[in-house]
């Protein structure tokens, strides 16, 4: 190991030592099977949210039309995405507040080619579908994320 080598490992040693999850060391996690982007401006995905999104994608089987799916607080877009990948007849609406976060899932979209399957909004909540008058199916947010006051 050069010099150099060293220096970059003991710099992450020493990020993890911080308890900084390693998810956000390395700049991504795995969900759904599918690398997402990830850095301190989102969520990390967690694995039981896999549960959530193989509902979705059951219930997406059994429809014969395409079906409009709304994921609210969309953050690094793992769960959007990972049902626009794994489906053939859906079209996703990702809704994110903040700007950072917004941009994680753009360079998700980007690296995993759903341009054309999912539009990203930024807004609060279901606001910037109300003004596009979008309506969608099924509809997915982590309210834990929200001060009750605003649910």
């Amino acid at each position: 190991m050069t010099g150099k080598q060293r220096q970059q490992f003991c710099i992450l040693v020493q990020k993890r030592s911080n308890h900084i999850p390693f998810a956000y060391i390395i700049g991504k996690k795995q969900f759904m099977g599918i690398d997402f982007e990830v850095n301190p401006s989102v969520l990390i995905p967690r694995p039981e949210t896999e549960i959530l999104v193989h509902w979705v994608l059951a219930k997406l089987d059994l429809a014969k039309d395409e079906k409009a799916i709304v994921d609210v607080g969309t953050g690094s877009g793992a769960i959007a995405l990972s049902i626009a990948k794994l489906s053939d007849n859906v079209k996703v609406y990702a809704v994110e507040k903040f700007a950072n976060s917004l941009n994680v899932a753009k360079q998700n979209v980007s690296k995993l080619s759903l341009e054309s399957t999912v539009t990203l909004l930024q807004g609060e909540l279901l606001e910037p579908l109300l003004l596009k008058k979008k309506a969608s199916e099924f509809c997915g947010c982590k309210p834990s994320i929200y001060p009750q006051t605003r649910l």
